[in-house]
């Protein structure tokens, strides 16, 4: 399912990019992956979220993260894509402490590296 959440982001990766869909889901994946968001969302879906704000913060840290692997792939494609091994430590550790506070500093450093 979160393949196929992400297919309107990867064709529109592709047409902006005037790259084939094939290799902008490649590259959606990879860098996913390689930056760890992919890990941030799944955390990001399973944290508690509690409170009034609480189901409001995980929405936009979800989209947040779908705009960062936007722009992070969209930059590989073009070859000019950042690595920041640092930024990519920090985003497992959030994902890997699992609640909202981690997940969010580890998105404003990714969205720092976009």
């Amino acid at each position: 399912a979160p393949r196929l959440a992400a297919a309107p982001a990867i064709l529109r990766l592709a047409a902006d990019t005037g790259t084939p869909p094939e290799a902008a889901a490649a590259t959606w994946a990879a860098v996913g992956t390689d930056f760890q968001i992919e890990a941030l969302r799944l955390a990001t879906i399973a944290a508690r979220a509690p409170g009034a704000f609480g189901p409001r913060a995980r929405a936009a840290l979800l989209a947040d993260l779908g705009a960062i692997q936007s722009k992070l792939a969209a930059a590989r494609l073009r070859g000019m894509a950042p690595a920041d091994a640092a930024v990519a430590a920090l985003a497992r550790d959030a994902a890997l402490a699992g609640d909202l506070p981690a997940i969010g500093v580890a998105t404003r450093a990714l969205a720092a590296l976009a």
